[in-house]
């Protein structure tokens, strides 16, 4: 990508943001995201396009809304500054639009999904099925302008593999395991999967490296405590998005170890 499109990417990734925080504050409250517009959550306060602005508006009001004076939580503009991030660094590395566009549809519903369940423990379909539909639609259109049939193949059995997986271990140990966690890991199994099945095995496994790692870090820190379910998508996402962008050297190492 040229240095004018790796930024358009960011700056499209601060607009995605925005909309990101309806997303993360509405679904779960059954409400819908398309209207009313934004408003403070306090008052009711109809936001003008100027207290919309990204990142911007939060610190030229200070955090607080301009008719209560009540707070603006500072996930705002954290959730516009991330998806900003990923989409800059999905653009650093990946060429070709088509496959850019799934990846930054899937990088959003995957950072939107990991707050949701953050904050209720669930893993909404009507955010998870519209953002996997997306994402596989936009890779079959990569594979039909690049000829990159079997790549659709593995991001396809790399999607069966993540519920397979998942879903074991919910049957085994469904207290352990939530079913949207289940759906969710095909999501991430056909993120990673696009780029080689072994990228599948160390997707999967980093999210529970990550997991047990935070978790443990929560215990010592006295936030958590053995045997408390925590949410996984976040865990997920993380590996998700690390693998498919930067998973080449982790992969190429597994297939050493398999192959020794």
């Amino acid at each position: 990508m040229e240095p004018w499109e790796i930024g358009a990417a960011g700056l499209l990734g601060l607009l995605v943001g925005s909309f990101l925080n309806v997303v993360i504050y509405r679904v779960p409250r059954g409400e819908s995201i398309v209207s009313p517009g934004s408003r403070c959550t306090n008052c009711g306060h109809e936001l003008s396009w100027s207290e919309n602005v990204p990142v911007v508006a939060w610190i030229a009001l200070r955090a607080r809304c301009r008719v209560c004076k009540a707070a603006i939580s500072v996930r705002y503009p954290v959730v516009e500054l991330a998806t900003g991030a990923l989409f800059l660094l999905a653009a650093t590395r990946i060429d070709h639009w088509a496959e850019l566009g799934a990846y930054l549809v899937a990088f959003a519903g995957l950072l939107a999904l990991s707050a949701i369940d953050i904050d209720v423990q669930r893993v909404p379909v009507s955010v998870l099925y519209p953002t996997l539909a997306a994402t596989t639609i936009l890779l079959a259109t990569a594979a039909g302008v690049g000829d990159r049939w079997d790549d659709l193949g593995r991001a396809l059995i790399g999607g069966a593999i993540g519920f397979a997986v998942f879903r074991l271990i919910h049957l085994a140990s469904p207290r352990s395991m939530g079913y949207g966690d289940v759906r969710l890991a095909i999501l991430c199994g056909v993120v990673v999967g696009w780029h080689g099945l072994t990228y599948v095995i160390v997707g999967l496994y980093g999210a529970f490296v990550i997991g047990a790692l935070v978790g443990v870090v929560l215990i010592v820190l006295g936030r958590g405590k053995f045997g408390k379910a925590i949410p996984f998508a976040p865990y997920l996402a993380v590996a998700a998005v690390y693998v498919s962008l930067y998973g080449e050297p982790l992969a190429n190492g597994t297939r050493k170890i398999w192959g020794a």
